[in-house]
């Protein structure tokens, strides 16, 4: 019986292995508070402001999903590229649903999710939110 419940075990943890070598996650490199910058290399993003964020709260039920408008600046250099609002929905972030925003030393910056998630029972202050980014 001991003889089985290793096998067992050692089957399940090669298993888990195989896919952990197939299956590439997103890595977050940073989480940008608003008002704040990250420098890649020669590029600059700013997180300025939410706009608007009518994503339903987590702990209740909705009609519409919603969803949350934010305002970003680019910097390449000192010179400004561009300034975009970025929306994001209330579903999970697949990679197709990533902004890429520029690419790098062959990586690419995307614009991930923002968060933190509304809840009915608190406000979500201003200087609380964040960008998360990702390199591909």
């Amino acid at each position: 019986m001991n003889k089985i419940l290793v096998l067992l075990v050692c089957l399940s943890i090669s298993i888990l292995k195989a896919q952990d070598a197939t299956t590439a996650s997103p890595k977050i490199v940073s989480k940008l508070k608003i008002g704040n910058a990250a420098e890649f290399e020669d590029y600059t993003i700013k997180f300025i402001k939410v706009i608007e964020d009518s994503r339903c709260p987590s702990d209740t039920s909705c009609m519409w999903a919603g969803e949350i408008k934010i305002k970003i600046e680019l910097y390449q250099g000192d010179a400004m590229v561009s300034q975009e609002t970025l929306i994001f929905g209330t579903d999970a972030i697949h990679p197709e649903n990533t902004k890429k925003l520029f690419e790098v030393d062959q990586k690419t910056v995307f614009a991930y999710n923002v968060s933190p998630y509304p809840v009915s029972t608190s406000k979500i202050n201003q200087n609380e939110y964040y960008l998360e980014l990702l390199i591909q």
